[in-house]
């Protein structure tokens, strides 16, 4: 295989769950921080906290508060369902998420593989 084949076929694969991961940190955080950004101009959700500081309202802080804590549950939320399609079968094998999608009759009364019985052994 050529380096590019490589990089396409087996580097990028196995590193996606981690690059998204990263991107799903990201977005909380950014969602979190972008409320500072009332403090420097005006605009945003954090016109809702800042307001209500500065008049001691209660119901204004806890609305912004409570918005931006939805919101970034909500990309939270939202990121992790794309890591987990970005996330190759394998992989979830590998971590133990995802076996009964893969399994035929997978279930509780299903019977663990070979695999499953050697990664035991091999575990413990």
């Amino acid at each position: 295989m050529r380096s590019f084949e490589v990089l396409r076929g087996v580097e990028v694969p196995l590193a996606a769950p981690v690059i998204m991961a990263g991107i799903r940190t990201a977005s909380v955080q950014i969602i979190a921080t972008a409320t500072l950004g009332a403090l420097v101009a005006t605009g945003g959700l954090g016109t809702f906290i800042t307001d209500g500081l500065a008049v001691s309202d209660t119901a204004s802080i806890l609305t912004g508060a409570l918005l931006v804590a939805v919101l970034a549950v909500i990309a939270d939320a939202g990121f992790g369902a794309l890591e987990r399609l970005t996330t190759p079968t394998g992989v979830r094998l590998q971590r133990g998420r995802g076996a009964s999608e893969t399994r035929v009759g997978a279930g509780p009364a299903a019977e663990p593989t070979l695999t499953d019985v050697n990664e035991k052994e091999l575990n413990s």
